[in-house]
């Protein structure tokens, strides 16, 4: 699998975003909230298509927001085979948005051990609504 984090698995579509926030379902891992919605499988988009979300009221300066960005990105570049598996596997797609809720910045090793944990929350909320 393609460990790369390319344009395309960006999302950037307002509609898009709307219907995230409007639809989906959320899990919570201090410092994350990420909120995820299922799609068709019919187009030739990616499988899993991100959003990263850091709020300007807690950090003010938007060198410190790119910053949790850039660990964001990373740790999720590098943990996301555990929601490809799955979108491969129930042959489905998937829209997140991440946003970060947290007061600091952390290291990579922090955001990396939460990272899997939201994740591994969401596979497992998504596969109770799938056995229902």
């Amino acid at each position: 699998m393609n460990q790369k984090l390319t344009k395309a698995e960006r999302i950037n579509s307002k509609l898009t975003i709307e219907n995230i926030f409007r639809k989906g379902q959320s899990v919570f891992s201090h410092p994350y909230k990420l909120v995820c919605v299922e799609n068709s499988n019919d187009d030739d988009s990616p499988l899993v298509e991100i959003l990263i979300s850091v709020g300007k009221k807690r950090f003010k300066k938007a060198v410190d927001r790119n910053a949790i960005k850039r660990l964001i990105r990373e740790s999720y570049r590098t943990n996301k085979h555990l929601l490809w598996d799955f979108c491969e596997k129930n042959n489905t797609k998937l829209s997140i948005t991440l946003v970060y809720v947290g007061n600091v910045i952390g290291s990579i090793e922090n955001h990396n051990k939460t990272m899997i944990k939201v994740m591994d929350k969401m596979l497992v909320k998504l596969n109770s609504t799938k056995s229902l």
